[in-house]
C-alpha cells in the first residue's frame, strides 16, 4: 500500500479498489485484476495497448454459492439491512474502524456482475 491509502480502508489492511477488486470473485468464483483502463486506442479504434489479464477460478462454485448466501444474509437481517434493495441478487459486509470514526461497505449485486464492486465510506470527526 502507498502512503496515500493509509486511510478508512487501511484499518482493514487493504486500499478500497483491492477490497472492492477482492469481492468481485464471488460474483462466480474468477478473479481478474480490476483496471480502470482496460485498453488505449486511437479515434478509429486501433488498439495501442490492452491488458492481457486472463481471469483465474479461485473459489468453486459451492464456496461461490455459500459466500453469496452469506452475503446476501447480511443485507436482509445483518448490518448492512440499508444496503438491500430490491433485485435478483445483492449482497454485501460492513465494517468500522474500532474507535467508529470509520464505517465502510463493500457489496456486488446481480445487475453489476460484469466484475464491479462497489466499495462506500462514512467518516465522523
Amino acid at each position: 500500500m502507498s502512503k496515500k491509502d493509509h486511510s478508512t480502508s487501511s484499518a482493514i489492511g487493504m486500499s478500497p479498489l483491492e477490497l472492492t477488486d477482492a469481492y468481485t470473485s464471488f460474483n462466480d468464483g474468477n478473479y481478474q485484476p480490476a483496471r480502470a483502463i482496460t485498453k488505449v486506442t486511437d479515434q478509429e479504434g486501433k488498439v495501442f495497448y490492452k491488458w492481457k489479464d486472463r481471469s483465474k477460478e479461485i473459489w468453486n462454485k459451492g464456496t461461490v454459492a455459500k459466500m453469496r448466501q452469506l452475503l446476501h444474509e447480511t443485507t436482509l437481517s445483518g448490518t448492512a439491512r440499508k444496503a438491500y434493495f430490491p433485485t435478483d441478487y445483492v449482497g454485501g459486509k460492513t465494517g468500522t474502524t474500532n474507535d467508529v470514526k470509520d464505517m465502510w461497505f463493500v457489496g456486488l449485486s446481480e445487475k453489476r456482475r460484469c466484475r464491479d464492486g462497489t466499495f462506500l465510506v462514512c467518516r465522523y470527526p
